[in-house]
């Protein structure tokens, strides 16, 4: 095959997370006296980490720090029971590990919180990396974390595909010289994505088959 390694992103990709976000932001900006945000509007403001998308949304800069901890300790607390995973999307898993791809996932919410999720969501895969944001640390859209990835799967980068919903999927997948799949399920539409570089397109779970299994 022409690909060794598929590095899943997770909210907006596997997991239908947006409603569990909405209410664990709006819970924190209510603090500020801020309007609560709808799911539209914390749709289009994911995708970078929690520090971006409080900017996104509106939160005073002098706020930024204090609130970002409170969102990430929510995350870490909530139940992985207020998420669900999209339809027909861990078939992609398990098509990829039957055929001898290696997998893992990579994502912009916070590493703990991101590990919770997949051991009681995906403990029956067999992710050989799983790496999500740290303070101080780079996320994507920069391409280091991914090549950091494929160091830990033995994986070159032309020869592994990431799977995102999200424009720093990618914007980190170009220039890491990775192939990527954009998917339409999502948190972005196909005009967003192209603008972020984004060449190969799936609306279904079995056009990401397809893609990985070439």
């Amino acid at each position: 095959m022409k690909y060794e390694a598929v590095v899943f992103d997770m909210d907006g990709t596997l997991l239908d997370s947006v409603p569990a976000i909405t209410e664990i932001v709006n819970s924190v900006i209510a603090e500020t006296g801020m309007e609560p945000k709808t799911e539209d509007e914390i749709r289009h403001a994911v995708g970078y980490g929690i520090e971006q998308l409080l900017r996104n949304i509106g939160v005073p800069e002098s706020s930024i720090e204090i609130l970002c901890e409170k969102v990430a300790d929510s995350y870490e607390k909530s139940s992985a029971d207020a998420i669900s995973c999209f339809p027909g999307v861990e078939r992609i898993i398990a098509e990829a590990e039957e055929n001898g791809l290696k997998t893992a996932v990579l994502s912009n919410r916070p590493t703990e919180g991101l590990r919770q999720i997949v051991a009681e969501h995906m403990a029956h895969y067999g992710f050989q990396s799983v790496l999500g944001s740290a303070p101080g640390k780079p996320a994507k859209p920069d391409p280091e974390v991914l090549l950091q990835t494929g160091k830990v799967l033995g994986v070159k980068p032309e020869k592994l595909v990431m799977v995102g919903d999200g424009k720093p999927d990618i914007m980190a997948a170009n220039s890491a010289g990775a192939e990527h799949v954009a998917v339409l399920w999502g948190n972005c539409t196909r005009d967003e994505l192209e603008s972020a570089g984004a060449r190969n397109f799936a609306e279904t779970p079995e056009d990401v088959i397809r893609f990985i299994l070439q």
